[in-house]
């Protein structure tokens, strides 16, 4: 994730939500759901600012016919300890899995 202009920092990020499509798979409990796999717990990778990253989970999801075990999530929010600016970059990895 780049800021590339405007003057405004930014607080928090927040992926998903209603109509999306997408599971955030996390590492544990392992085994977790059927069908996703291992999962990965977002991964913060070499980035440019003077923040730190907070990565939350939201919307406990199942795949499918299977009913919520607590390692997929219908929203991941990203809260930074100050301000994501112009000329910031942040770099994550992290596991999705279709959630339909």
């Amino acid at each position: 994730m780049n800021h590339t202009g405007g003057g405004n920092g930014i607080s928090s990020v927040k992926f998903g939500g209603v109509g999306s499509v997408i599971g955030f798979d996390r590492t544990n409990p392992n085994p977790g759901t059927a069908g996703s796999s291992t999962g990965r717990d977002v991964t913060f990778r070499p980035s440019v600012g003077a923040w730190t990253l907070r990565a939350s989970y939201s919307q406990p999801l199942g795949l499918g016919m299977t009913p919520p075990v607590g390692d997929v999530y219908g929203y991941l929010a990203l809260g930074f300890s100050s301000c994501f600016d112009v000329g910031d970059f942040c770099h994550i990895e992290l596991d999705l899995d279709k959630a339909n």
